[in-house]
């Protein structure tokens, strides 16, 4: 396979494979392989299948907004310009696979009493075998590249890519760096990509929902992920309470924290603070120990804001870990 790893291209590979995975290889992946009709175009039939018979995806993770414009665009030309994709279930209803806001702004309509609205032009798209899962969610993904998307959405959606390449790794359809394909199939850098990992793997649940509300953006999530579960959740707190968060806020924060665990170092290395610890006993009288320690840490952060207060009580847990060590 040569040139830029391309979404499209796999799904096409899928889609020729006839419900075999088996029977796809990396050299099978190109724009060559579309069934076309005479004229060039993709040879798809359009059906009209009533509204309240299509059922939206139990995998779309895309965030379902701007239905006010996309019906305001329906209403404009008359029509959807642009047909669902969907794939038949056993019932006889049809699951959406691609379209889920233009199915939703239908829905809008209808509610207006719109009647005229109600049978939705539809691509159907039949999955066989082994193939139903994979180009389900390729589907969803390719057909997704170009809208305009949430932070949130950027996230999952290099999740979710990267579960599928992983998936077809397996077959040999996909070989190579991983995160470059992600990247190249998503239109992004790779730095880019890790970016997202990093926040998929460390941010916490707190922020996460933060961000699924464009109450945080991307580079502010990344710092945070930065942290480790405690300081984030310090910061949430004020986040709480100040109702709002910024870049320059969490970069200022995590420099408090390595200051703070800086001197903790010192506490560890320093002579005059050992031998203190030594003389009062770790067991008897441990919190006059303490005591030594967080004026030690005090003269140390003598210049921090009142609210950062809950770092010297991270000092301290710190401090008791230090004595059972010494």
């Amino acid at each position: 396979m040569s040139g830029k790893f391309n979404l499209n291209d796999l799904l096409n590979s899928v889609s020729k494979s006839k419900g075999n995975v088996d029977n796809l290889n990396a050299d099978n992946i190109s724009n060559n392989n579309v069934d076309k009709s005479e004229n060039g175009n993709v040879d798809k039939s359009i059906k009209y299948i009533d509204v309240d018979k299509l059922k939206p995806s139990e995998k779309n993770f895309y965030s379902i907004n701007d239905i006010e414009e996309i019906k305001d665009s329906i209403e404009l030309t008359g029509k959807i310009l642009q047909a669902l994709i969907v794939t038949p279930l056993e019932n006889g209803d049809y699951k959406i696979l691609s379209g889920h806001r233009r199915h939703r702004a239908i829905l809008s309509l209808m509610s207006e009493g719109k009647e005229k609205y109600r049978r939705v032009p539809c691509v159907i798209e039949e999955l066989f075998g082994e193939q139903k899962k994979i180009k389900e969610e390729l589907i969803l993904i390719a057909a997704n590249s170009q809208r305009e998307k949430t932070p949130w959405d950027k996230v999952e959606e290099a999740q979710r890519t990267r579960a599928l390449l992983e998936d077809m790794k397996r077959f040999g359809v996909v070989k190579g760096n991983l995160r470059k394909k992600i990247a190249e199939a998503l239109n992004t850098s790779s730095t880019q990509i890790g970016r997202y990992d990093a926040i998929s793997r460390n941010l916490e649940p707190s922020f996460i929902e933060s961000l699924k509300n464009n109450e945080i953006n991307i580079s502010v999530a990344y710092e945070l992920s930065g942290l480790n579960k405690e300081e984030q959740e310090k910061l949430y707190e004020e986040f709480k309470e100040f109702g709002d968060i910024d870049l320059l806020m969490v970069q200022k924060a995590k420099e408090k924290i390595r200051k703070v665990k800086g001197s903790l170092g010192k506490i560890k290395s320093n002579k005059e603070v050992k031998q203190k610890l030594n003389r009062e006993g770790s067991n008897d009288h441990i919190k006059k120990s303490i005591t030594y320690a967080i004026e030690y840490l005090t003269l140390e952060m003598k210049n921090s804001e009142k609210k950062y207060i809950a770092d010297y009580i991270q000092g301290l847990q710190e401090a008791l870990d230090i004595l059972n060590t010494i």
